[in-house]
């Protein structure tokens, strides 16, 4: 049963609603225009994280939606639960590398949907609709996420 589960959540295709996409296209703009007027890419790389924690706090509306910011490495420079480290690693049910995809993108922008999480009995998976934009080596993302379960 397990297998045949994970298999369904591999093979499906996220399929993120419009509200949601709106909500994150309009957090990502709203995050862009903060980290350019704070001028956050030019900033010391010892400020970034404090800086973008007080740009990007009142944006995060966890669980559902939150800002990161990940450099050209894939280290984290911010995240709304202060996780720190490499993400590169971080990868959905289909064994893709999430943030290796954007941080590899020639385009300075971009969107994503996939499944990055299932439940223990893979009766649901997180589906999330992510958009992204570099500023130099950073790239914001804001994702935007919900529990679907098999119908």
């Amino acid at each position: 049963m397990l297998e045949r589960r994970g298999r369904y959540w591999r093979e499906r295709e996220p399929a993120p609603s419009t509200e949601l996409r709106a909500q994150v296209d309009g957090v990502l703009a709203q995050a862009v225009e903060l980290a350019e007027r704070s001028d956050l890419a030019g900033q010391p790389p010892a400020e970034r994280s404090a800086l973008a924690a007080r740009l990007f706090g009142a944006l995060n509306a966890m669980p559902a939606l939150q800002v990161t910011v990940v450099d050209r490495r894939g280290d984290l420079v911010y995240h709304v639960d202060g996780l720190t480290g490499n993400v590169l690693g971080h990868r959905d049910v289909r064994g893709s590398s999430v943030y290796g995809a954007l941080i590899a993108d020639e385009r300075p922008a971009g969107s994503f949907a996939n499944f990055d999480f299932t439940q223990a009995d893979l009766h649901a998976a997180r589906e999330n609709y992510g958009a992204w934009k570099k500023q130099g080596e950073l790239a914001l993302v804001v994702e935007g996420h919900f529990w679907r379960a098999i119908e």
